[in-house]
């Protein structure tokens, strides 16, 4: 499993990689070995990027200045907010309810949670519920999620402290609280890769695109945590 996950990172991190070296050579030439600030290197590659002499074009130039900054981005700018994150209490009971709903949700990853609590204290995985057999019905869900690698770091954590932390625990989803233990959302491998490639990445089973907008715009109507009870 570590080695399958490093090797889904390292093919997701080429594309960032690749292009700042590239883009980085061509825009500093003979400059490279200078120390640069990030903020020189953003306005260097800007402006080579508006030269139609640069070889450099919008893609390299986002995909290159995503990479310089994400780092300076906290992981409570781009999470999804717990208004808007699906999860289920530990002692919610495995029925065919249950298992419909989590397949309309499309949720892979799911937060579990000690009954009417914060406490996060594992994750269901959407791809453990396909082998249940007749028997695992009418278990509890605390008895199928997987407690191993559960990660929980604070809301302000920056996005590539956040990025080690996923590497170390070799697992690609974090559940967010602040100082008093309050949950406030999740955060996963792929918000980070679409803040440094800096776009959105939809699939065919998200409804939504930016759930963080869509959490504002609930949370202006009436305060919702989207829980299974």
């Amino acid at each position: 499993y570590s080695s399958w996950l490093v090797q889904i990172i390292l093919f997701l991190l080429y594309p960032i990689a690749a292009p700042l070296a590239w883009v980085l050579d061509k825009a500093l030439g003979d400059e490279l070995n200078t120390i640069w600030s990030k903020r020189e290197i953003r306005e260097i590659i800007k402006e080579h990027q508006d030269s139609p002499d640069s070889g450099i074009d919008s893609d390299e130039e986002r995909i290159t200045i995503g990479a310089l900054t994400f780092s300076d981005k906290k992981a409570s700018a781009v999470m999804t907010p717990r208004s808007v994150v699906y999860s289920i209490d530990n002692d919610q009971k495995i029925t065919t309810e249950l298992l419909q709903t989590i397949k309309e949700q499309g949720c892979s990853r799911i937060p579990v949670f000690k009954e009417n609590t914060d406490q996060a204290i594992g994750i269901l995985y959407a791809k453990d519920l396909i082998s249940l057999d007749d028997h695992d019905y009418g278990k509890s869900v605390d008895a199928l999620c997987v407690r191993e690698g559960l990660i929980k770091v604070d809301h302000q954590i920056r996005l590539d402290d956040l990025m080690n932390v996923f590497l170390e625990k070799k697992n690609h989803i974090a559940l967010l609280y602040d100082e008093y233990g309050s949950f406030h959302g999740i955060v996963t491998l792929e918000d980070i890769i679409e803040e440094v490639l800096r776009i959105e990445i939809v699939d065919e089973k998200d409804k939504i695109e930016n759930l963080q907008e869509y959490a504002k715009k609930i949370y202006s109507l009436k305060p919702v945590v989207v829980k299974q009870t």
